[in-house]
């Protein structure tokens, strides 16, 4: 059986934010996924603004090697499909994303209905 990959990101706060990192907030939920997950904690990003980070995270290259070096440069869609959930879908499984994806300011992604939502096995990436 293979297993349920789960990838969460978050913008705008600070990386010890979590009750896992031994703050005082509260956040069972995500306290039990990390300790019962994979959990990477020495993550720096490549670029200070969301659109080239976000490409480098689904890429795994530097923003000048993807070219999308800021904020309103599209992410190259056959770049972004050699990427890990590109491979992923490959590979058989279904793929997607929630919230805010901004691998692209040009073009309109198709929405499933269900906020900024995006399953790779009903609509096209680009």
């Amino acid at each position: 059986m293979r297993p349920n990959i789960l990838l969460i990101t978050s913008d705008q706060q600070r990386g010890d934010c979590f009750g896992f990192e031994g703050r005082r907030v509260k956040t069972p939920h995500l306290d039990l996924m990390a300790q019962q997950g994979t959990r990477f904690s020495a993550c720096i990003t490549p670029n200070n603004v969301c659109q080239p980070a976000r490409a480098s995270i689904l890429t795994g290259l530097l923003p000048l090697t993807h070219g999308a070096w800021d904020n309103g440069i599209d992410l190259d869609p056959k770049v972004g499909a050699a990427g890990f959930a590109g491979q992923f879908s490959k590979a058989g499984y279904a793929t997607g994303l929630i919230g805010k994806a901004h691998f692209s300011t040009k073009h309109n992604i198709p929405m499933t209905g269900m906020g900024r939502t995006w399953a790779s096995s009903t609509s096209s990436w680009w």
